[in-house]
């Protein structure tokens, strides 16, 4: 930027829409423009560094923390969340902020994510992203996710399945599932729906007892007309959101809302209340530990002392993971360790080796090794690629 402006003349406040763009004014930290709606929200994620909101116009709640606190962000507002946290934003009458994120690791490479369209009160954000030469460790989302691959592929792991999304399918995590992404060298994106359930009981009041899994089907499966159809919805999704035209906000509510009327439809499992207490006691289990390993890899972890802080004896909590995740815990923590060193590496000017401490690594040859089988080239390679595209 080479004149003097204010962010509420560049992302003024548009009715049912939430705009983020980079400002393009650092790069050592990242620093987004955000205008929110009436009406509007952003599902709640955390980031590992920590994160400043600065107001500008108008107010929005921050949801703060698993409590979900909200903290009122006006205009000349600062709000500062501790890396790790999980922080979101409900906004009812509309408002225009600044997020900084300190030497933010941006787990979607090359970065471009705008939230383009989340659907009023519905319960249902609207994003397009990016991946390209990323891995996302085991994670999971209070919110259902629904993923519409634009272009590319990318490999998933979910619900002891190994399969890949191309272009033109669609793959849906239901609340809570476990599941990890790896993209490859190619640019892979998509369109990413978040639906809150809890929010869409007024269409459906039990939505929260069904189980929805959808994955890519083969040309003679009997579902594949349905499947075929929700992947156009999808399609159709995607061009609403991008278009500016006064009825696209109205059309892309009945588009979505329509995607999840057939997903329950065709592609949902109903449970009664308490009929699957041993595979929700199980993930509930699984979700535990994937949570303690992301606040603590840095540390110097042992295999019992997370089997102990689950109340698992080593030798049952080795046959559990195994079991649930098709790989050891051993593997998992290190795959969790060497997705946050790419991410140092991408988005720092830390060397190498502090790269390696900093991520939870104290061996140098291990370090190099796990890295160029992940991401398949050496952390030096990853560095040098990271500062020729920043220069390109």
């Amino acid at each position: 930027m080479n004149h003097v402006f204010t962010i509420e003349q560049m992302r003024p406040i548009r009715d049912g829409m939430t705009i983020s763009r980079d400002a393009g004014l650092g790069s050592e930290n990242t620093i987004t423009f955000f205008s929110l709606g009436k009406g509007t929200s952003i599902s709640q994620e955390r980031y590992d560094m920590t994160s400043v909101y600065i107001g500008a116009e108008g107010n929005a709640d921050f949801v703060i923390g698993e409590e979900k606190n909200k903290l009122e962000l006006s205009s000349g507002g600062v709000i500062i969340v501790p890396g790790k946290t999980l922080c979101g934003v409900e906004c009812d009458t509309g408002a225009v902020y600044t997020e900084i994120i300190i030497k933010k690791e941006i787990i979607m490479a090359k970065a471009y994510h705008e939230a383009l369209h989340p659907l009023g009160n519905l319960g249902i954000q609207v994003s397009m992203a990016a991946l390209e030469n990323t891995h996302i460790p085991a994670h999971w989302h209070e919110a259902m996710e629904i993923l519409f691959c634009l272009n590319g592929s990318v490999r998933i792991h979910v619900e002891h399945e190994h399969l890949t999304l191309q272009h033109n399918q669609l793959i849906v995590f239901d609340s809570k599932e476990v599941h990890s992404i790896h993209s490859d060298s190619n640019l892979y994106m998509f369109l990413c729906i978040h639906v809150d359930k809890k929010r869409l009981s007024v269409y459906c009041p039990d939505l929260e007892l069904y189980h929805i899994k959808c994955r890519p089907v083969p040309l003679d499966d009997p579902k594949s007309t349905q499947y075929i159809h929700i992947c156009q919805l999808a399609h159709d999704l995607t061009r609403l959101n991008v278009e500016n035209e006064s009825t696209s906000a109205m059309r892309s509510d009945g588009t979505a809302l329509l995607m999840l009327a057939d997903l329950i439809r065709y592609f949902s499992v109903y449970s009664l209340p308490g009929a699957t207490a041993g595979t929700s006691q199980s993930n509930d289990s699984l979700r535990e530990i994937i949570t303690y390993v992301n606040e603590h890899y840095t540390e110097k972890l042992s295999l019992e002392e997370v089997a102990n802080q689950i109340g698992f004896s080593r030798e049952y909590f080795c046959r559990f993971f195994k079991q649930h995740m098709g790989i050891t815990f051993l593997r998992y923590l290190n795959e969790v360790r060497i997705s946050h060193a790419g991410r140092l590496l991408m988005n720092t000017d830390m060397s190498i080796s502090e790269v390696m401490s900093e991520s939870g690594f104290t061996n140098q040859t291990i370090f190099n090794r796990l890295f160029k089988e992940i991401y398949g080239m050496t952390p030096r390679q990853s560095r040098n690629t990271s500062v020729e595209e920043k220069y390109l």
